[in-house]
């Protein structure tokens, strides 16, 4: 026969256990709360920058870039912060005024990568490697970023661009690091970055010389570079980052997606301060010569190139003086090459018209015009010194222009008549 004996402890002993089962539940249960606001997927979730080579049109001629966020089960999404509209009634206004808002928009990643392959604009893939809180940090951080009210900002081509942003937001979720690596002295400036991308259009080339002021010839970083997307992506791969394995990699793997028929981007912009040279000495080397002869001909043509040329360079200089002093564009301000495009040489238009016809009055006009530009280059290189700026492409072809237009009137016969 089997006899249980009770003991007197029995009743306090189950409580302690039923007491002990209690903790162990609130335990599993504090456990799941703790993980319910991490995705299920977090260890899974990987965050990647995608870099767009350049394209043909003009606005896609530096590159693009966005931030791809993956989890398991779901489409990957596409955050791109170089979204803007060109059906904006005030698109061009703003451009013009430095007040042209781009925003975050969020897209599929398959759309994405089949409209650059059809714009035949290269696609890189970096993955990188990230903590499941940094990676879960940053998908909050965009999904936050993109909400009506936070999307929109002013754009501003080398301080805060698509490229910028998705620099910063890396940035801050690995504490800095980014920054800390790339804190050091870049070979090349703003400038120079601007004209090597678009060296294979001569005329974009010479405007944005032109348009640009000294703050672009300051010295940068190799973190300032970021502006640049193939820059971006060429730093990431020499950025390490902390973690629980100690100091790692920040890019994990790097996909070529897709492989533009184009020719290979220069590394540093060409020199061309000596065709700009000849080509300023060869127009103001024909006025000089039209002034020289006593034909009839001759005179209409001279007065017809003082025309173009005065028209031309008076109505650049008058745009680079609304930059400087009507916009919010400071990359426009103080910008010497509005003295060596002066707005007087509009004076130009008429005394060329004075000139072809000729006599004396539209031989004075248009000495004292082709005077007061060559004064005014002269003034625009001192000015650009002062200021810090590199005029080395635009001083070449205006200063020997107005120099030797100037001197070939000057020793040229007088013209008769009233």
């Amino acid at each position: 026969m089997l006899v249980v004996v009770k003991s007197k402890d029995a009743p306090r002993k189950a409580l302690r256990g039923r007491w002990r089962s209690l903790a162990l539940a609130c335990a599993a249960a504090l456990v799941v709360l703790l993980h319910a606001g991490v995705p299920q997927a977090a260890e899974d979730m990987t965050i990647s920058v995608l870099t767009m080579g350049p394209g043909d049109p003009t606005f896609s001629k530096f590159g693009h870039d966005a931030i791809v966020v993956s989890e398991p089960g779901k489409k990957s999404r596409v955050y791109n912060f170089g979204t803007f509209s060109f059906q904006s009634k005030t698109l061009f206004r703003d451009f013009l005024s430095g007040r042209l808002r781009y925003w975050l928009s969020v897209g599929s990643l398959q759309g994405t990568l089949s409209s650059y392959r059809r714009q035949n604009r290269s696609l890189l893939i970096q993955r990188l490697d990230l903590e499941p809180a940094a990676a879960v940090a940053v998908a909050e951080a965009l999904e936050e970023n993109a909400l009506p009210e936070n999307k929109y900002y002013l754009y501003d081509h080398f301080r805060d661009n698509c490229s910028t942003r998705v620099r910063d937001v890396i940035d801050r979720r690995t504490g800095g690091a980014m920054h800390r690596a790339l804190n050091r002295p870049a070979a090349l400036t703003y400038r120079d970055h601007a004209l090597r991308l678009v060296a294979d259009d001569w005329l974009l080339y010479i405007g944005l010389d032109l348009g640009l002021g000294p703050r672009v010839d300051a010295r940068i970083t190799e973190w300032d570079e970021g502006f640049l997307p193939e820059r971006l992506a060429r730093s990431l791969k020499g950025v390490r980052i902390p973690s629980a394995k100690g100091s790692v990699p920040l890019v994990l793997e790097e996909t070529v997606v897709f492989e533009a028929a184009r020719d290979p981007l220069l590394e540093t912009p060409p020199v061309r301060a000596p065709w700009l040279v000849a080509l300023g000495l060869a127009l103001g080397g024909v006025l000089a010569l039209l002034f020289r002869l006593p034909s009839r001909a001759a005179r209409i043509a001279a007065g017809a190139l003082l025309g173009t040329l005065g028209l031309v360079s008076g109505l650049l200089g008058a745009l680079l003086l609304f930059f400087w002093f009507f916009t919010n564009n400071e990359v426009a301000h103080k910008n010497a090459n509005a003295l060596l495009s002066p707005v007087v040489a509009l004076a130009l238009v008429p005394s060329g018209i004075a000139f072809a016809m000729g006599g004396s009055f539209g031989e004075r006009l248009t000495k004292r015009t082709l005077y007061a530009c060559a004064l005014l280059s002269a003034l625009g290189i001192v000015f650009a010194l002062v200021v810090g700026q590199d005029v080395a492409r635009t001083a070449s072809l205006f200063a020997p222009l107005w120099l030797a237009a100037a001197l070939g009137l000057h020793f040229a016969p007088a013209q008769k008549g009233n």
